[in-house]
């Protein structure tokens, strides 16, 4: 199992990066194999002296054109737009309310009329069947025979009122 050489006390990091080796002052051959260089580690936080994190917020100081501040007053015109088109959409949800509020009520005049036009036809149904049999009464009251049963009946009910008095008041003095 070949395995590559560790570095000998000859063997010195190299300046530019700490994780390459300088294998110049060693007297080993050119087939030592040395690790190959890689990004460079940092203890450092990012934050310090960084200006990555901050690069898409604000561009650097060097590139900033009239442009750019000119966009900063863009931004209440963008509100305004924005504004408007919230009060646009408001105003159309209230309109489309409004019609939905109207075409409900217009269908509910016309159930409303339908249902009283239903009553009312019922209601002339009945009182026209009632006045009917009110008339079919009133002409057969007028009968020559309904006239004769109906004093007949009369006669009875008055005799048996006198007996009934009399029976009564002789019964209980």
């Amino acid at each position: 199992m070949a395995s590559a050489p560790l570095p000998s006390s000859s063997a010195h990091l190299s300046a530019d990066n700490p994780l390459e080796f300088d294998n110049s002052s060693s007297p080993s051959s050119s087939k030592e194999v040395t690790p190959t260089s890689s990004p460079a580690l940092s203890r450092s936080t990012s934050f310090v002296g960084s200006n990555e994190d901050w690069g898409e917020a604000f561009p650097p100081l060097d590139k900033l054109t009239v442009f750019d501040f000119l966009d900063q007053f863009a931004l209440p015109q963008r509100l305004e737009r924005i504004n408007e088109q919230i009060n646009r959409r408001i105003q159309f949800q209230s309109e489309s309310l409004k019609k939905h509020r109207d075409k409900v009520k217009l269908e509910y005049v016309k159930q409303k009329e339908r249902v009283i036009k239903k009553k009312d036809v019922e209601f002339e149904k009945y009182r026209k069947r009632y006045s009917q049999g009110l008339e079919k009464v009133l002409d057969k009251w007028d009968d020559t025979r309904v006239v004769s049963t109906r004093e007949k009946i009369s006669f009875v009910v008055g005799v048996c009122n006198i007996f009934i008095t009399g029976f009564l008041i002789g019964g209980y003095p």
